[in-house]
């Protein structure tokens, strides 16, 4: 059975095309698959737009604010993968986005991916996923989560 870990964040959008939001971490011998992410804000409603997406990458992720992941099941060992947010630099994005959609600032965005079809990272040891905002209208305050296995 796959094991699962969330990797919760709060922070200020990036509106960056080059700086991660959120990131996992996978290793040369586990492969993290996302299967389920929310985003939304906790700033002052205001009438502001986002953009998000999902990419796959091929170097860590530098800076920020690391995050352990947690086990959903109290049972289950700590996670191979690692995770944060805000990340200042690397995180070598692949192209194109395997995930990506518009939001307002008012509005919470979830995704589930139907059973197996979930975002698989690439195998390698500097390879994981990143949540970017590549654009804003706005840099706002937002919180999100990301749920994958391994």
């Amino acid at each position: 059975m796959p094991k699962n870990y969330a990797i919760p964040a709060n922070l200020t959008t990036p509106n960056s095309a080059t700086l991660a939001a959120m990131y996992i971490h996978a290793t040369a011998a586990v492969r993290a698959r996302l299967f389920d992410l929310m985003v939304g804000s906790t700033g002052a409603p205001a009438d502001n737009a986002a953009r998000f997406a999902i990419n796959r990458i091929t170097s860590l992720v530098t800076g920020g604010t690391g995050v352990t992941p947690i086990a959903l099941d109290a049972g289950d060992v700590a996670s191979v993968c690692a995770g944060g947010y805000g990340g200042t630099g690397g995180g070598t994005l692949t192209t194109p986005a395997l995930l990506q959609w518009g939001q307002n600032q008012r509005a919470t965005f979830r995704w589930v991916a139907a059973p197996g079809a979930e975002i698989v990272s690439l195998a390698g040891a500097a390879a994981g996923l990143v949540l970017m905002n590549p654009t804003a209208n706005a840099t706002f305050t937002m919180e999100g989560t990301l749920i994958f296995n391994e």
